[in-house]
């Protein structure tokens, strides 16, 4: 916290610092340091989605749930996070399933893009481990192909050298038993 006041002497206005004093007085549970820190941030820059974010946690924690949800649901359109969900999450818990159908649609719609962004991605995997398998599969039947040739044509050449060798061991034959008679 000392470093984050140290910021905040040499520059009364730093983003950085003040959302960093705002995070350590929601952890603290003071609400009213906290909120002052976060409406500060807000003032200079009323679309920065973590001190929007931390106010509505404030106000979640103020029982304000309304305002909660209206702050927590900007962060959220503003940049898309999953603790934003969580925390819209907590706050449609605590209103006891009361909210607006767009947010809770809102909701189902992420969660769909979710299990179809992991279908996609577990189709690709099992795409590649296809791909894998068949590469693997082409890649041993090359391999028994050039060992079927290899095997293929040491047979051919030893049939036809044995031919060769039976065919001058019959001229041999027949030229002794010629030499013989002559």
């Amino acid at each position: 916290m000392s470093i984050y006041r140290q910021l905040l002497d040499k520059d009364p206005s730093s983003q950085c610092a003040l959302l960093g004093v705002c995070e350590i007085y929601i952890r603290l549970q003071n609400w009213k340091g906290a909120v002052e820190h976060a409406d500060k941030c807000l003032e200079k820059d009323p679309n920065d989605h973590k001190a929007l974010a931390a106010r509505g946690w404030v106000a979640f924690h103020q029982n304000d749930l309304q305002l909660a949800m209206q702050l927590i649901k900007r962060a959220n359109d503003l940049y898309r996070d999953a603790t934003y969900l969580y925390k819209l999450g907590r706050i449609y818990w605590e209103l006891g399933g009361k909210s607006q159908d767009s947010e809770r649609s809102e909701l189902s719609q992420w969660q769909s893009r979710r299990r179809a962004f992991f279908f996609l991605f577990f189709f690709f995997l099992s795409f590649l481990s296809f791909f894998f398998f068949l590469s693997f599969f082409f890649f041993l039947s090359f391999f028994f192909f050039f060992i079927f040739l290899f095997c293929f044509l040491s047979f051919f050449f030893f049939f036809f050298s044995f031919i060769f060798f039976f065919i001058f061991f019959l001229k041999s034959i027949i030229t002794l038993a010629l030499l013989e008679f002559l």
